[in-house]
């Protein structure tokens, strides 16, 4: 299931706005975008590109949510397990929802304790020019290396 990228990747750093638009959005499409998050008032920002896109064809779906870029690869030995028919059971507990998907989601991969999976790295979309991953930790694991440790692999 390769899902197209989305019509317009908005992110926000501690160095700037990355703001990105599938290649086939018209030129007048991604000038009415740029002028809408060019006003003062950042509350207003994201209704108003909301706006453009519903008046243009709408938008299919929508994501808002931290994303990550690790700057440091690491090279280590890492402890991830890809996820496999013998040991996918592992997912049950925390990541049911990814089963359903597993054969549109690898390679997928986990960090387990007493087997049960508390972060996965997975394909969230794939295609001949670029991939990204998909990531999530379980909340009472957050905050202590485990994105790191599964993302390495």
């Amino acid at each position: 299931m390769n899902q197209p990228a989305p019509q317009l990747f908005w992110g926000q750093t501690n160095t700037g706005r990355v703001i990105r638009f599938r290649s086939d959005v018209p030129n007048n499409l991604v000038r009415d975008i740029i002028q809408t998050m060019d006003i003062n008032d950042p509350s207003k920002q994201l209704a108003n590109v909301i706006n453009v896109l519903e008046k243009d064809k709408g938008i299919s779906g929508f994501w808002i949510g931290p994303a990550y870029v690790f700057n440091k690869i690491v090279t280590e030995y890492t402890d991830a397990t890809l996820v496999t028919e013998d040991n996918k059971f592992c997912l049950e507990h925390g990541f049911s929802s990814l089963l359903s998907e597993l054969k549109f989601r690898e390679p997928c991969y986990m960090v387990t304790e007493n087997n049960i999976a508390v972060s996965v790295c997975f394909s969230a979309r794939n295609s001949d020019k670029a991939s990204e991953a998909g990531m999530t930790t379980l909340e009472d694991y957050r905050g202590k290396g485990y994105a790191a440790r599964v993302s390495s692999s």
